[in-house]
C-alpha cells in the first residue's frame, strides 16, 4: 500500500487520501534507511514523502502534547486540525453513524430532520440545528426526541463536527500524502460506527475535488 501511495504521489496529478485508522502511515515522511543498502544496489536512494496529519480534533491533546508533536514534525510530520460538516453527513450516514435503521421510530426522526435541513439551507446547518428541527417535529414522541437529542449532544462534545461551515476540500495538500488519521479517536460510546462514517465522508470531498479540480483520485 505504501509503494502504491507513493508512486501516485510522484504521477503530479493525482491527490493522495488516506484513510488511516490505525495510524500507521505516519512514517512515510522519513525515509526507508533500513533498507537502504538494498536501494542503492538498484541504483536508488532513500527518500521520505511530504506527508500531512489530518486529525479530528486538536492534535496536542490527541497525541500526549506539544512535545510529542514538535518531535514527530522534525521527523517532517506535519499536522492539521479538521472537522467535518454535518452537512457532509448524508441522511442514512447520521443514522448509521448512532447504529440506528431508517425502519425504527429513532432512525425515521433523525432522517427526516437531517433529510429537510439539507433540502432547506443545503450546507449551511450544524448539530444544533438538527436538534431544533427534532425538537420542532410534532411529529416526535417525547421519549424518541429525547433519545435523540442525548445523542445529538454527546457528538457535539466529540469535537469533529464543525460548527460553521468550511471548504473541507481546501484542508487537502495536493502535494503531499493526506493521512487521515482516525486512530485518535476515542473508541467508547457511540463512536464505533465514526471511522466508517468519516472515511466515507472523505471520499465525498475527494469526488467533490475531482469534480472542481479535475484530479485524479
Amino acid at each position: 500500500m505504501g509503494v502504491i501511495v507513493e508512486e501516485l504521489l510522484d504521477s503530479g496529478n493525482t491527490l493522495v487520501v488516506v484513510i488511516d485508522p490505525m495510524g500507521i502511515y505516519y512514517p512515510m515522511a522519513q525515509p526507508n534507511q533500513d533498507q537502504e543498502r538494498l536501494l542503492w544496489e538498484w541504483g536508488l536512494s532513500a527518500k521520505g514523502v511530504s506527508t500531512l496529519v489530518l486529525v479530528p480534533g486538536l492534535p496536542e491533546v490527541l497525541y500526549g502534547g506539544r512535545e510529542v508533536l514538535d518531535e514527530m514534525e522534525t521527523r517532517g510530520v506535519r499536522f492539521k486540525q479538521f472537522h467535518i460538516n454535518p452537512a457532509d453527513l448524508s441522511p442514512d450516514a447520521w443514522c448509521e453513524l448512532f447504529d440506528l435503521s431508517i425502519s425504527d421510530v429513532m432512525g425515521i426522526a433523525l432522517f427526516r430532520a437531517v433529510q429537510h435541513l439539507r433540502r432547506r439551507r443545503k450546507e449551511q446547518f450544524f448539530i444544533p440545528d438538527i436538534i431544533d428541527e427534532i425538537e420542532g417535529d410534532g411529529l416526535v414522541q417525547d421519549r424518541t426526541r429525547q433519545a435523540l437529542l442525548n445523542r445529538l449532544e454527546m457528538a457535539q462534545d466529540w469535537d469533529i463536527f464543525s460548527s460553521r461551515y468550511q471548504e473541507l476540500w481546501e484542508i487537502f495538500d495536493s502535494r503531499s500524502v493526506n493521512v487521515v488519521d482516525l486512530s485518535t479517536l476515542d473508541p467508547g460510546r457511540g463512536r464505533r460506527n465514526l471511522v466508517d462514517v468519516l472515511a466515507g465522508t472523505c471520499l465525498g470531498v475527494v469526488q467533490l475535488l475531482d469534480a472542481r479540480r479535475n484530479w485524479v483520485w
